[in-house]
């Protein structure tokens, strides 16, 4: 993630490319996909910008899709509505998978967003006495759960899980990303639950899927896991550990593509970065 004084860059693998989520303290949104080559693909505006007649601006998150294609839910202000918060999917092209679909009304802010093995979304939107309320959606935004209260944090983001459940972290920055895992739930739960022991031990990493998702590279935490502060790769969904590898200049700032390749910040302020090709494939 990358950018300027008010607009941030999320990047996110494809299966043929990447997505480019542009968030904007002021309010505005979009979605631009590329091709592998960095070829542009397609581009939409996901929220409005923010202009003077609403006090609060609005806001917006987007969830990858394991399988490819990206959940977008936006809260933002209506002329007619009034406080509206909607969702959408788009496939691994940047093309609208459905249509806008309005799931929440009043200023109950989205926090955030993420999509499980089976494609459903859990959608965290603000709640009250110190929690989210989160709720299930099918693809199409049909609701599959009850709206249920999670502990609420700041800066929420969601991991899922070769079990097809999703890992819930607080961040310590918008920026950083998934990882101080605190509880896991399942797909389509309506409950919070705790971690598998695996992940608990490696609360504090960041947590990628290898190897078709028969595998997981975990890395930049406290060394809670039996590697250190080198990269560990463990068996899906069990995580019982496979060995290390030592990668140098290794944070959790790195990350690992669809295809398994590895890419590792330079540790210059110049836009550098090593990459190991398929490293994981």
């Amino acid at each position: 993630m990358f950018g300027g004084e008010d607009t941030t860059q999320e990047v996110f693998s494809q299966p043929t490319g990447f997505s480019v989520f542009t968030p904007s303290d002021i309010g505005g949104s979009a979605l631009d996909t590329w091709s592998h080559d960095g070829v542009f693909v397609s581009g939409t505006q996901i929220a409005p910008r923010h202009t003077n007649a609403v006090p609060n601006p609005p806001n917006s998150i987007v969830g990858v899709d394991p399988s490819g294609g990206t959940a977008a839910v936006k809260t933002f202000f209506t002329s007619d509505k009034g406080w509206i918060t909607t969702y959408q999917r788009f496939d691994k092209s940047g093309a609208p998978d459905t249509g806008e679909v309005q799931i929440d009304s009043g200023e109950h802010h989205v926090r955030a967003v993420g999509v499980a093995l089976s494609g459903h979304a859990l959608v965290l939107l603000d709640g009250t006495n110190d929690t989210f309320r989160a709720q299930w959606l099918a693809r199409d935004g049909t609701a599959i759960s009850k709206p249920f209260s999670l502990q609420s944090g700041s800066f929420p983001r969601f991991q899922f899980l070769m079990d097809g459940s999703l890992a819930l972290g607080f961040v310590r920055s918008y920026g950083d990303p998934p990882s101080l895992f605190v509880s896991r739930i399942e797909d389509g739960a309506e409950v919070a639950g705790p971690l598998p022991a695996w992940l608990s031990q490696r609360s504090l990493d960041v947590v990628f899927a290898i190897r078709q998702g028969r595998g997981y590279a975990a890395f930049g935490g406290d060394g809670g896991g039996a590697c250190g502060a080198d990269l560990e790769v463990l068996a899906a969904p069990s995580g019982k550990s496979c060995g290390c590898l030592k990668v140098p200049h290794l944070t959790r700032e790195a990350s690992v593509g669809r295809d398994g390749s590895l890419m590792v910040p330079g540790l210059s302020t110049s836009c550098s970065y090593d990459l190991y090709p398929k490293l994981f494939r």
